[in-house]
């Protein structure tokens, strides 16, 4: 009996330095192994927005080169009214993520007469739509689409916006200024974007076990985000604030 309790004694000595060691062990390797799947997660997370800035880069530019490419044709312009919406709809069947484009005119530009013209088609439950923007008392001319490329002299890309009385949905518009045969400006080409093209593809995104990607403007107003009501009405400052979220107020200002 003596010796049973030595060795009960000797075995239970060895598990209580054996039992902590292994505990402190598989602590130890699972720290490691969601460090490892931690920093596997921020290279994926790299990889992952390369990949969206590379996707978004190339068709925002092939977009942009569209009216660019247009506006220097455009003094030489003999188009009836009819023909333009035929022009405009070609443009819109080779082109999914456009919903619709329009060429808006300056008064005197494109008639005698001191009135607005702007035909533009855009896509419509399956169909394309062609109406003049100037009717209907949609005064396009103080839209910033229209107004500040004129003023700047330059193509841009408007904040994003809806777009009532146009497309009625939110959208971006990219607007390119052309002259007439004498240099003088005439007006601007345009064409829109829905943002609901950029929320796609952002929701088929996944970072680690949670995560997800979305996109802002320079002042950290959401723009595109998995989370349909966050768009346009959120800002990463905002979301700071309200979940009392630091970090995200960093970013905000950053």
């Amino acid at each position: 009996m003596k010796g049973r309790s030595i060795s009960l004694r000797l075995i239970i000595g060895i598990l209580a330095i054996i039992v902590p060691m292994i505990v402190i062990m598989l602590v130890y390797e699972q720290k490691v192994v969601e460090r490892l799947l931690l920093e596997s997660a921020k290279q994926k997370t790299v990889l992952i927005t390369n990949r969206i800035i590379t996707t978004v880069d190339l068709e925002f530019n092939a977009l942009e080169n569209i009216p660019e490419s247009l506006a220097p044709t455009f003094p030489n312009l003999t188009f009836q009214k009819i023909e333009f919406d035929s022009f405009i709809k070609k443009y819109l069947e080779k082109n999914p993520h456009i919903i619709g484009m329009a060429i808006a005119f300056l008064p005197y530009q494109y008639n005698s007469h001191k009135k607005f013209y702007s035909p533009y088609c855009h896509k419509l439950r399956g169909s394309t739509e062609c109406k003049d923007l100037a009717l209907n008392n949609y005064n396009y001319s103080i839209q910033e689409w229209f107004k500040k490329p004129l003023e700047m002299k330059k193509s841009i890309w408007s904040s994003p916006y809806y777009d009532q009385g146009g497309a009625d949905t939110t959208i971006m518009t990219y607007s390119a200024p052309f002259y007439n045969a004498k240099n003088v400006l005439a007006g601007v080409i345009t064409l829109d974007i829905s943002l609901e093209w950029l929320s796609e593809l952002l929701t088929s995104v996944q970072i680690y076990k949670s995560g997800y990607a979305f996109i802002t403007n320079q002042d950290s107003l959401i723009i595109a985000h998995p989370i349909k009501e966050y768009r346009l009405k959120q800002s990463l400052l905002s979301i700071g604030k309200d979940k009392n979220a630091p970090h995200l107020i960093n970013i905000s200002k950053a």
